[in-house]
């Protein structure tokens, strides 16, 4: 399996305790990663997945399972290139999981109408260098943006993907959040609303690479 956007590598090192046979890329430079990795056999590349052609230097069907966890949301460049690039390295019948942010949710809409919601209006990205020297960054710390789940959906669908399933994700609850805001997202885990689309915080999308059992491609008539 492949963690794109592996960042410090813990998905990746418990895929590798359960057994797999694991490789991680990310453009973040982490000794400490890169020493947890070594001991534990991970592989790992250093790459940018904001160029024209990410993940170029993985051959053809290489993989059995790609991981794109909150990583989605991070690309500037050419989002629809990047899950290409995945369509490409994934064996027949192979999975993709990819995780990002939700937008649609009842919070931003109140943001908005508040006038604070500033996903793309943020004083990070009015300070955040984009290209340096003619070239793309290799990585941004800010949400460039956030889709809702049927664009990713029909995206994934055009692209040759097979999507399997998709579900939103509830937000957690830690104890450095107010009491108003846990006692809140408690009251909508007791009702079972904490994961419908207007109150989860992101959605996760499961899809296969279609196999040759599949047929054609979408659009292409059977010789038959």
């Amino acid at each position: 399996m492949l963690e794109v956007g592996c960042g410090y590598g813990f998905l990746a090192y418990l895929f590798r305790k359960c057994g797999y046979e694991v490789c991680g890329t990310d453009a973040v430079k982490d000794d400490y990663r890169d020493s947890l990795f070594q001991r534990m056999g991970i592989s790992y590349r250093q790459s940018n997945l904001n160029d024209v052609e990410p993940l170029a230097d993985y051959p053809g069907e290489s993989f059995d399972l790609v991981l794109l966890g909150e990583v989605f949301e991070h690309i500037l460049n050419n989002p629809a290139g990047l899950l290409q690039s995945i369509e490409r390295i994934l064996t027949p019948g192979g999975l993709l999981i990819l995780t990002t942010p939700n937008p649609s949710t009842l919070t931003n809409a109140v943001r908005v109408f508040r006038d604070t919601y500033l996903l793309w209006g943020t004083p990070e990205f009015l300070r955040e260098v984009k290209f340096d020297h003619g070239a793309i960054i290799d990585k941004g710390e800010i949400h460039y943006r956030e889709y809702p789940a049927w664009i990713v959906r029909d995206l994934l669908q055009q692209i040759g993907f097979v999507v399997c399933g998709m579900r939103y994700i509830r937000s957690g609850i830690a104890p450095t959040q107010t009491f108003q805001k846990r006692m809140v997202k408690r009251a909508l885990e007791l009702c079972g609303q904490a994961d419908k689309r207007i109150f989860a915080q992101g959605y996760v999308i499961w899809a296969r690479k279609k196999s040759h059992d599949d047929g054609p491609p979408d659009g292409v008539p059977n010789a038959g």
